[in-house]
């Protein structure tokens, strides 16, 4: 019971726009939730079809310390119990609009946890750029981008043909943290289905992704002409952080260290030698996450970086002039 709502309660709605999937609903021995763009389903030992208000539900089961008693009262409440302690549960007599997975059934051969982890950081909020709201699935590989920086997971992910995958539906299943083990897909949606007859289902994101072929083939990603990323560079970064321009958040990368400001008058960190290169503060923390080596020396160019499982590049900021 703790495990099968544990597993649901991430696709509950949490606005009202129809009041239904503020529930969850539990039919033939299964259990689902719908927010109207992701469902998760899984089995559930409970016999009774009904559906109650999911935050009251799921609440009272996480307050037992084992697993309760769950059974129905006469009134069609739904009533929850363990001990002296026992909480009854609403359930709505509206239609639950109850999804299932649709399309072709595939085996997923990739290692899809691994792939969203390594991307997760990149993927961008840009409304205008859709495809850059997810993770992108082109020509057999994976990549997210938040328009400074552009990346790639650099084992091949094999789906049958090009989607975004929204970033709520990645969300889940890094929450998750199951094994994806087949992808059931039409043009619409994709079904992830896990071990034990559970699975989680996602509306895609409806556009066509460019192709980012050209930037990479711009770079060289050979070992020979990167340069390794000191291990403290981070946290040395981070140190420079409550100095940096209220309104321009960047570092100057030079020769004689990182700085905040142009003129030298900021905060500076003079541990290191870099080619020159101007980059937005918070896309340059998370490669610098990420990364183990980079070749600045493309700058104004986009920059090339590799790292665990992923390769990308970031893309420089001009000069600021404002305060020379």
């Amino acid at each position: 019971m703790k495990d099968a709502l544990k597993f649901v309660k991430g696709a509950v709605a949490k606005k009202d726009f129809v009041s239904a999937l503020k529930h969850v609903h539990i039919q033939d021995g299964v259990i689902q939730a719908f927010n109207g763009s992701i469902a998760l389903s899984s089995p559930i030992a409970f016999k009774h079809n009904l559906t109650p208000i999911a935050a009251d539900f799921i609440k009272a089961v996480e307050k037992c310390k084992d697993e309760p008693k769950i059974s129905v009262t006469k009134g069609g409440k739904l009533k929850v119990s363990e001990g002296s302690f026992k909480v009854f549960v609403k359930v709505t007599e509206e239609v639950y609009p109850a999804v299932q997975p649709v399309g072709t059934l595939y085996d997923c051969d990739s290692n899809l946890l691994e792939c969203f982890e390594s991307l997760h950081p990149f993927i961008g909020t840009d409304a205008a750029k859709p495809w850059s709201m997810g993770i992108i699935i082109r020509d057999g590989y994976a990549y997210a981008t938040n328009n400074v920086v552009l990346a790639c997971y650099t084992k091949p992910v094999k789906f049958p043909f090009n989607i975004v995958i929204p970033k709520n539906a990645v969300d889940e299943i890094l929450r998750l943290k199951q094994e994806v083990i087949q992808i059931q897909m039409d043009e619409k949606s994709a079904t992830f289905h896990f071990n034990d007859s559970r699975w989680m289902r996602t509306n895609l994101i409806a556009c066509n992704a460019p192709d980012f072929y050209p930037i990479f083939s711009k770079c060289s990603f050979d070992q020979k002409e990167l340069q390794a990323i000191p291990e403290d560079l981070y946290e040395r970064v981070d140190n420079l952080k409550p100095f940096l321009h209220p309104k321009i958040p960047t570092l100057i990368f030079r020769q004689d260290g990182v700085f905040t400001d142009q003129d030298d008058e900021g905060a500076s960190d003079t541990e290191y030698s870099f080619p020159l290169g101007v980059f937005r503060f918070e896309p340059l923390q998370k490669v610098l996450l990420t990364a183990t080596a980079w070749n600045l020396n493309y700058y104004p160019a986009p920059c090339p970086f590799v790292g665990e499982n992923v390769s990308g590049v970031i893309i420089g900021q001009k000069v600021r002039t404002d305060a020379v």
